[in-house]
């Protein structure tokens, strides 16, 4: 359940980060603060489950890297001076399309480890 409120949002758009991180209370682990970078999987949720199985490649180290493209939205917090700190987070979004790659376990996506062209 973590990782769909972390990474999964099925038709958000990079004018969205600021509020999508806001309303999911997305942060830096053991801190609390403003998280640096978070990427959503904008796509097909059932999609994402598949990279899992056969939807997906080893990558090394318990990760699968998927054979399909998706659609994503990458959130970069904007640095702000004084530096700021939850709820006054602000980030600005880059959509592209790239596989991803997760860390899987019981046939779920459990990390979000990164993206690749």
């Amino acid at each position: 359940r973590h990782f769909y409120n972390k990474h999964i949002n099925a038709g958000m758009t990079a004018g969205q980060c600021t509020d999508v991180m806001r309303a999911r209370r997305i942060r830096k682990p053991c801190t609390g603060g403003c998280k640096h970078i978070n990427t959503f999987i904008t796509g097909n949720v059932d999609a994402v489950q598949a990279v899992c199985g056969e939807g997906g490649a080893p990558y090394g180290n318990g990760y699968v890297i998927s054979y399909v493209y998706f659609p994503i939205v990458d959130c970069y917090l904007v640095h702000q001076n004084p530096p700021a700190v939850p709820p006054n987070c602000y980030y600005r979004g880059d959509e592209s399309e790239r596989r991803i790659i997760v860390r899987c376990e019981n046939g779920e996506p459990v990390h979000f480890h990164g993206s690749q062209k």
